[in-house]
């Protein structure tokens, strides 16, 4: 027999009980695509079209050389310019180009996710620094969360887990290295930066 297939939007706080009364209708089928159904089928049932699969991101070595690479910037400024194929360094102004920071918009996307990096208006400008969180996460003190995210079609839709810097795995620096090379950035930050990091406010004067 041939089927059609409809889409219905209901509040929120009704659809239990909508679903409830239609699956009484042995000609109806209820196709809520919830993470365990968008895993159990590869296409949506109404258009057909394939289902994304969810992504998961580890909190890695990547990303921590990547947040060093930002401690080392913010000894010159309390926010950093983040440069990459999207937001090229030679559309900025050359005074702004002291504290540019090449990286891709992918991955300071997911320093953000993982509560590591902030991002912040400086003016008209999108500029980034180092939370508290991330901060500490460079020093070693104790674990992080989230250290998992989990993505579909670049939404996260879940974070899960913890991880310290002594977890994380170096595979491309050496490790010893890497921690005093934090240190050393960590160190060389003004407390005038570090109040600003804590607090998310540029003083007036």
């Amino acid at each position: 027999m041939a089927t059609r297939t409809l889409i219905l939007e209901v509040d929120e706080d009704k659809a239990d009980a909508l679903v409830d009364a239609l699956s009484q209708r042995s000609y109806l089928n209820i196709f809520e695509l919830d993470r365990e159904q968008r895993r159990a089928r590869k296409a949506c049932p109404c258009c057909g079209k394939r289902l994304s699969k969810e992504k998961a991101v580890q909190l890695n070595e990547g990303y921590a050389v990547a947040l060093l690479r930002l401690a080392r910037m913010m000894r010159r400024a309390k926010s950093i310019i983040i440069t990459n194929k999207s937001n090229p360094r030679s559309k900025l102004p050359p005074v702004e180009h002291d504290r540019c920071l090449d990286l891709e918009a992918v991955a300071i996307r997911r320093l953000v996710d993982f509560g590591l990096v902030r991002e912040f208006a400086d003016g008209n400008r999108v500029t980034y620094h180092l939370t508290t969180a991330g901060i500490e996460f460079l020093r070693g003190a104790g674990e992080h969360s989230p250290a998992i995210l989990v993505y579909i079609d670049e939404n996260l839709i879940e974070t899960s887990d913890s991880i310290s810097l002594e977890q994380i795995t170096f595979k491309q620096v050496d490790k010893n290295q890497f921690v005093r090379d934090v240190k050393e950035a960590l160190d060389s930050i003004s407390a005038q930066t570090m109040s600003f990091v804590m607090t998310g406010q540029m003083p007036l004067v």
